[in-house]
């Protein structure tokens, strides 16, 4: 994702991201989470094509999801478990409720994550 989001296309930021959350899932070594992530991926996958304006900027994104490593990283469960809940958060706010217009869209944006 990090090498995606320095200039690169938009699309090759939807497939890092794509890529980064598979990774998650299957590191879980859940069937059950494994099986429900495929069957969603590709509508994540087209929901973030379609959005992508609400990453006004890429490394946002990236710099979202270094977050997420980081808190793996630290084998903290509550802190892993509360990123990923502000992640989920932050995607509803900014993919699940599209505004109207381009300065609704800032606006979503400039919003932070509920918790």
């Amino acid at each position: 994702m990090a090498k995606a989001r320095d200039g690169a296309e938009r699309s090759l930021l939807v497939a890092a991201d794509r890529d980064f959350h598979r990774a998650i899932v299957e590191a879980s070594g859940s069937p059950r989470l494994c099986t429900s992530y495929h069957v969603l991926e590709s509508e994540i996958e087209l929901l973030l094509t379609q959005r992508q304006s609400f990453y006004a900027d890429p490394a946002e994104m990236a710099e979202e999801h270094e977050r997420l490593i980081d808190s793996l990283r630290g084998r903290h469960y509550e802190r892993a478990r509360a990123a990923f809940m502000e992640h989920w958060a932050d995607l509803e706010t900014k993919l699940l409720q599209p505004p109207v217009d381009e300065a609704s869209a800032r606006e979503v944006r400039a919003r932070p994550a509920s918790r």
